[in-house]
């Protein structure tokens, strides 16, 4: 009887991980320079816990726990460490999709099509950790777990910041429906303690009380500043392209739902997605709307798994079976129906995918300029300092890099804001090198800075040129 009971998790697993495999292998070399930034933080992370440059911590991990799971596996794996944090990245989401408890087939499906969490988890974001962590949390909630449920949701921040919302709500509706609410109460604070410790240990460190590439966003938003209208409209035509489809099918199915289903209500799923989608009503991320909203995707698309399963259950109607508490009631001609489906449209998204194997290709060496970092170790050691706009190249470079714009460490932040100048941060600094970049030319930030000079001289300039600008 216990065999049989653990035989179709195992099964699932098998199917789920035998399902998302060619996705794995299409998107394996999909790389992105934001995502790279969190390779330094892997690679030194054993010796100084979330430090960036050499010997000093940084507030500029977006996702602590995204440092903590890849860190080690940076450290034990070697020089394999790249394709099997890949690998485990995508590990995580089969074991989401498995523990969301509905319709495995439809899940696949909506897995497989959602091509920007796929994509994103192989360029190593933290989309794949976030995915699972998010749908243990509502596995939780909906087995009535709720003691787990609320220690998850007490992590939710650490992989990404903004789901702290989602446990703010998550932790006042569970404190109001259980009858227990002084252990609820302890729970919620005992939840709180790793992201609690994580900021006093920032804290100490750095004096920060918000990541570095919070501020950056903030000042890369000011120099493409629309209107809220400009910005809401913009952020609903990308959701309106392939890859947001999701989110808007997800939407129409809640909404159906609601409308369809007497007796069931959706007030957990409402839960985990309207508090992330409310804030990026308030404040529309333009480009950024797609992945900023991937954190919800298991609860989207556990929806639209129910809401497909409700429309093939009145098509295919049967002797009904046994289906875990707060699940539609299903039938075996119902899963015979969603399994042939997903045969046919699995296989017609992955023939559409083929077409991104033949794009062009970069390695991460190139993304982490190991060629500009060998030159540049020669003549810059470890007690140099110098501007580097590419901050991922600190993963091979010896010097301490400063982030001209900030993302990465909080100590420009006075110049980006105009308070100081780079003129005074180079000599206060005793800053070595500038490495010129043409993001100081296009980037507003940097308008009217030695920064823009140097790079317009240096478009003219021979090797051996000297300049002289404000002053040094």
């Amino acid at each position: 009887m216990r065999r049989q009971a653990w035989r179709r998790p195992i099964l699932e697993l098998a199917v789920t991980a035998a399902t998302l495999g060619p996705a794995f292998v299409i998107f394996y070399h999909s790389f992105s320079g934001d995502a790279s930034i969190f390779f330094t933080f892997f690679k030194r992370f054993f010796t100084l816990p979330f430090s960036y440059q050499p010997g000093t911590v940084s507030f500029g991990a977006s996702s602590p726990l995204h440092v903590l799971v890849n860190a080690p596996i940076h450290l034990a794996a070697g020089q394999y460490w790249l394709p099997v944090a890949k690998a485990f990245n995508y590990l995580l989401i089969v074991f989401g999709v498995c523990l969301l408890n509905v319709t495995l087939s439809v899940l696949l499906l909506l897995t497989v099509l959602n091509r920007a969490l796929l994509i994103t988890t192989a360029q190593l974001y933290e989309t794949g950790l976030t995915f699972f962590v998010v749908s243990v949390t509502y596995f939780f909630v909906k087995r009535r777990l709720y003691g787990p449920a609320i220690l998850m949701a007490g992590g939710l921040y650490l992989a990404r910041p903004e789901v702290a919302l989602v446990t703010i709500v998550l932790d006042g509706y569970l404190w109001y429906v259980c009858g227990n609410r002084r252990r609820v109460t302890g729970l919620i604070l005992l939840s709180a303690i790793p992201a609690t410790a994580y900021h006093a240990y920032i804290y100490l460190h750095t004096g920060a009380i918000l990541p570095s590439s919070v501020y950056m966003r903030g000042v890369e938003a000011l120099e493409h500043r629309v209107s809220w209208v400009d910005a809401l409209t913009g952020s609903i035509r990308l959701l309106q392209g392939g890859d947001g489809a999701i989110y808007l099918v997800g939407l129409v199915s809640l909404l159906v739902l609601g409308a369809r289903r007497r007796g069931c209500s959706y007030t957990e799923e409402l839960i985990f997605m309207l508090p992330v989608a409310a804030l990026y009503l308030a404040v529309p991320p333009g480009h950024y709307i797609i992945r900023y909203l991937l954190p919800i995707t298991p609860i989207i698309q556990a929806t639209i798994a129910r809401e497909l399963r409700v429309i093939l259950n009145d098509i295919f109607p049967a002797q009904r079976t046994a289906t875990p508490p707060g699940s539609p009631v299903v039938t075996r001609r119902t899963d015979w129906a969603c399994a042939a489906l997903l045969l046919i449209l699995v296989l017609g998204t992955y023939r559409g995918y083929l077409s991104y194997l033949k794009q062009p290709r970069y390695d991460y060496d190139t993304l982490l300029l190991r060629d500009l970092a060998a030159a540049l170790n020669v003549v810059a050691g470890e007690g140099d300092r110098l501007f580097l706009y590419e901050i991922q190249a600190q993963y091979y470079l010896k010097a301490f890099c400063y982030s001209p714009d900030s993302l990465v460490g909080n100590q420009l932040l006075d110049v980006v804001h105009k308070r100081n100048t780079y003129e005074d941060f180079i000599v206060r600094h005793r800053v070595n090198f500038i490495v010129t970049a043409n993001a100081f030319n296009y980037r507003k930030v940097f308008a009217g800075t030695l920064l823009e000079k140097l790079y317009l001289h240096d478009l003219s300039s021979r090797v051996g040129d000297t300049v002289t600008l404000n002053g040094l």
